[in-house]
């Protein structure tokens, strides 16, 4: 499901996009097992397989990050209210720790390189990690999908779906604002993929909400735009 997604905001960044030729990891195995649900928080040793796997993308000169955590907070939470551990625990637990590798990485390459150079250097990589922080949760965004979610619905003699899908298509920044958007609709998590699949990113950007963020910052990358190009 991320990746469909992710694929979808690459090509509005850049509509000749040829998402066929990007390639994206993790698959399957261990690499996916610590990705996945921030289970590289809980134990030091996955952190520490998660700051080398992270490190060596970076380091790949055509390599990029997309790291999607839940921000379980409405937009306006999270923009005027202390963030959720797991936004706020991505610096010193992740990023910090992978801005030392490469740090250390490119001043055995360099040796003679200063200080400021290496930082340079360091800073570059690190533009290359891009996170998707969806506001509640990632629901929130593929909820948006308004026609393939209606097409969906279970039609429960109580449910609210078609109220609420034609609510969210009328106005695309509400749903940023919605508690737990996956139990407001009757199809709750089962139809992610299916979701990401055709997504109108260009009208939810426009809500200049937690999309807008996510998709703001890729587009200041130069590397990645490069990249994107690239594929043409």
């Amino acid at each position: 499901m991320l990746e469909l997604l992710t694929r979808r905001l690459f090509r509005h960044l850049d509509e000749h996009c040829n998402t066929k030729r990007i390639n994206f990891e993790p698959g399957d195995g261990e690499a996916r097992r610590i990705f996945t649900a921030n289970a590289w928080m809980e134990h030091r040793r996955d952190r520490v397989r998660m700051h080398n796997y992270v490190a060596q993308k970076l380091h790949n000169e055509r390599g990029f990050v997309v790291h999607h955590v839940d921000a379980d907070q409405t937009w306006e939470q999270y923009t005027t209210q202390t963030q959720r551990p797991q936004v706020t625990k991505l610096d010193p637990l992740l990023l910090i720790p992978v801005r030392k590798i490469l740090h250390e990485q490119y001043r055995r390459r360099s040796p003679e390189s200063s200080e400021p150079v290496l930082r340079a250097e360091v800073d570059g990589r690190i533009a290359r990690f891009f996170r998707l922080i969806p506001c509640w949760e990632i629901e929130a965004w593929l909820y948006q999908n308004t026609e393939p979610a209606r097409r969906l619905c279970k039609h429960r003699p109580t449910c609210q779906c078609e109220a609420l899908l034609t609510q969210w298509r009328a106005d695309r920044s509400l749903l940023d604002e919605v508690e737990n958007p996956s139990d407001r609709l009757c199809l709750g998590k089962d139809h992610n993929q299916a979701l990401a699949q055709g997504f109108p990113t260009a009208e939810v950007y426009r809500a200049s909400k937690s999309l807008a963020a996510a998709l703001d910052a890729m587009r200041g990358c130069d590397a990645l735009l490069h990249a994107i190009q690239r594929t043409y």
